[in-house]
């Protein structure tokens, strides 16, 4: 029996030898197969690092100009409002000097009936009908002066609108892109978690 342990000993051996060997191979290629993997894990960690930190930095500066956008916008707001309170109160004088334009027309109305109906006054009801004429004129002058006035600060008024509704849309735009620099700055922390 001796002999035949010894035999089936010797048959193992090469057998036992190569699956050893085999095994030892396929350790090898697996731990240079993890250390390749655990290289190319570090490496997207590193490039995921900088994307985070490029897509931080770009939300700051976003940021930055977002309030710049805002602070502009409220400043023409503010331009607006006033522009539109100037408006208000230059009609508010035309009413006025048309009013009083209207009046003194009334007043020269009745200087000129007054002249032609009593003779003794004419000297006096010509020279109040000079100054009445004098003062229509400065008025429609005040008025036209006034009307030019109103013109310009309706046209400044449309041009603040305009560039108000700019910073608007600047500033929607930027807040948009905050919003996605954001949405890719947890998406890029996200991923870095896993």
């Amino acid at each position: 029996m001796k002999e035949t342990d010894v035999v089936v000993r010797t048959r193992r051996s090469p057998v036992l030898s190569i699956v050893v060997a085999l095994l030892a191979v396929a350790l090898v290629a697996i731990v240079i197969s993890g250390r390749g993997r655990m290289r190319v894990r570090d490496r997207a960690a590193s490039e995921s690092a900088a994307q985070l930190a490029q897509s931080r930095s770009e939300a700051t500066q976003l940021q930055a100009q977002l309030g710049a956008a805002k602070t502009s916008a409220d400043s023409l707001q503010k331009e607006l409002d006033a522009a539109r309170t100037n408006a208000k109160n230059l009609q508010a004088e035309i009413d006025q000097s048309k009013t009083s334009s209207a009046d003194l027309q009334k007043q020269l109305d009745a200087a000129k009936s007054e002249n032609s109906t009593l003779n003794d006054r004419a000297t006096e009801a010509t020279r109040r009908y000079g100054e009445l004429q004098s003062q229509v004129q400065a008025n429609e002058g005040a008025s036209t002066a006034l009307q030019t006035q109103l013109d310009q600060a309706k046209a400044d008024a449309t041009q603040l609108q305009s560039q108000l509704t700019e910073a608007n849309n600047k500033a929607s735009d930027m807040e948009a892109r905050a919003k996605k620099a954001e949405s890719d700055l947890a998406a890029a922390t996200s991923k870095r978690r896993r």
